[in-house]
């Protein structure tokens, strides 16, 4: 229907922006990295870069679903086909997870100040 398009509409135009400006900033991040000498690069903001630009990474897949229910619940296709629909909307809870969640796993990976009061907290 022509309200559901526009919901669909609306996320895709915001995961898009979102992802097209991210990948803009992060390219600019990684020009200065690879602009500077390594003795000036700090670990800190490598993992700053590598942990911004896998959870934009991760993000992907979120927005290539709106983009997918947009398309197909719009005017482009009059019928479309419920059992693809669906199978996308029942992967939507693990992508959310995936774009929402994937920082923390990142940080534990990247950062060894906080692998280190996870492991005082647990122990």
């Amino acid at each position: 229907s022509k309200f559901e398009a526009s919901i669909y509409l609306h996320m895709a135009i915001v995961t898009v922006v979102c992802n097209v400006i991210s990948f803009l900033l992060y390219s600019a991040c990684l020009i200065r990295l690879w602009m500077f000498s390594l003795t000036r690069n700090y670990t800190v903001e490598r993992n700053f870069f590598l942990v911004g630009f896998l959870t934009m990474f991760f993000s992907l897949p979120y927005m290539a679903a709106m983009l997918f229910f947009f398309i197909s619940l719009s005017y482009v296709y009059a019928d479309p086909d419920i059992y693809l629909l669906s199978f996308v909307a029942f992967q939507l809870p693990w992508l959310t997870d995936l774009k929402y969640l994937a920082p923390a796993p990142m940080l534990l990976i990247t950062d060894k100040s906080i692998r280190r009061t996870i492991k005082k907290m647990l122990l």
